[in-house]
């Protein structure tokens, strides 16, 4: 049974065009429950300025803006509602605001003057943290580190060279190994790109299979697969685009795990600094086993279907049905939040922006939901969770930032 926290997420899915068919039967079901269900149901709906807040607040165009159309939105509600719905709605205002942040549960705190003097400035101090971008170097078979042009999206690896996305040539062949021509088509060798914090880069491996690697990510992989199969090896977070191929299976092996596939779109999260490392299918099919010298039943290979997610501890490995988005839309660049942890956005916002965080005292009870645009600068961020009332410090380390979470001194 779905309890009334329940419908609120749902709504929120809803307004936000990312509820399931399931879940909209849901709302609509417990639309007819009641008038006044129906009543805010078509009220959150139609009404166009309550809409055009919301996306304003759900494409993040403005924070201050933002919190004056919050404004407008409460007064809106008090003036033009009946007594019993306007106090039924003021519960929403923060599910709305959760749409950027949700933390402390009022909208009082969305609109608060700031609370501590200097914030501004500290503010200001991390608006000169822009946003990662197209950082990755190459390291080839003979050891040598190539650090790839940041105005490129990618490289394909193939037969004659390595060339970027566009076809500019970036002037390497695939082994950089023997000089004999023969010799080197005959051979294989082991190359690795590597993205830092605050990089991403995409790569089309030899049989045409594309790679997108996330901030902090290392991918290693042949320069021509054998003819029995497809390896790579990745640490750190990538999505894959796997090309068909029933002849030659395609296994990505990570931290704990092997995937393997034919051909499908799927996310490995395997981070050394993480507990776990998830696999999140899009789409067909992939087998997830563990890494382990003594198999056994338990640890048998699990097969995924889209939607699924299998997660892959120490010794256990679990599948739960999840909402992709907010494992995948990375590639695309944005940061998608459906009730994460502070320790689970702010990691990922650290490799993205390259910062140290630290935490002070104990950490936020704070849940983040919302779609964020990648290339905003890290000052923009930290607006938006000043605004939301959450306690934090800007300390400069060189030429980057310490962010600490947390209650400061008095």
């Amino acid at each position: 049974m779905r309890t009334g926290q329940d419908i609120e997420h749902l709504l929120l899915r809803r307004l936000q065009g990312i509820a399931t068919a399931e879940e909209n039967e849901f709302i609509e079901t417990w639309a007819n429950e009641s008038a006044e269900n129906r009543v805010i149901l078509n009220r959150l709906e139609t009404k166009q300025t309550l809409r055009e807040d919301l996306g304003v607040l759900f494409d993040l165009v403005d924070t201050e803006k933002g919190a004056e159309r919050l404004q407008r939105m409460e007064l809106h509600i008090r003036q033009h509602t009946e007594k019993q719905y306007a106090i039924r709605t003021r519960r929403w205002l923060p599910y709305v605001a959760a749409a950027v942040v949700l933390t402390l549960a009022t909208v009082a705190w969305m609109l608060r003057e700031d609370r501590v003097p200097d914030r501004r400035s500290q503010i200001d101090l991390a608006q000169r943290i822009q946003p990662g971008g197209n950082r990755a170097t190459l390291t080839l078979a003979d050891g040598r580190m190539i650090n790839l042009s940041e105005n490129q999206d990618g490289i394909v690896i193939g037969d004659e060279g390595i060339t970027y996305l566009d076809g500019t040539g970036v002037g390497l062949t695939t082994t950089q190994g023997p000089t004999d021509r023969e010799a080197a088509s005959l051979s294989v060798y082991q190359l690795e790109l590597s993205t830092p914090r605050g990089g991403q880069y995409q790569i089309t491996l030899p049989d045409g299979t594309n790679v997108w690697l996330n901030a902090e990510s290392t991918l290693r992989y042949p320069s021509r697969f054998s003819q029995r199969e497809r390896m790579v090896e990745i640490a750190g977070e990538a999505y894959f685009e796997v090309v068909k191929d029933h002849n030659r299976p395609f296994k990505v092996v990570s931290r704990g795990q092997t995937v393997e596939v034919l051909g499908t779109e799927f996310n490995i999260a395997a981070y050394p600094d993480e507990q776990n490392a998830k696999t999140t299918l899009v789409e067909g099919k992939v087998n997830v086993r563990l890494n382990s010298s003594t198999p056994s039943r338990d640890h048998a290979p699990l097969t995924l279907l889209p939607g699924q997610q299998a997660t892959v501890g120490a010794s256990s490995l679990r599948v739960d049905k999840v909402d992709v988005n907010q494992y995948v839309l990375w590639k695309d660049g944005f940061f998608y939040f459906n009730g994460h942890s502070p320790q689970e956005a702010f990691t990922q916002l650290s490799r993205w922006y390259d910062f140290e965080l630290v935490y002070r005292g104990s950490i936020p009870s704070v849940q983040f939901f919302g779609k964020i645009e990648r290339n905003k600068s890290l000052g923009s961020l930290l607006k938006i969770l000043n605004k939301a009332g959450l306690e934090f410090e800007v300390v400069p380390k060189g030429n980057k930032i310490q962010l600490v979470i947390g209650q400061q001194h008095q």
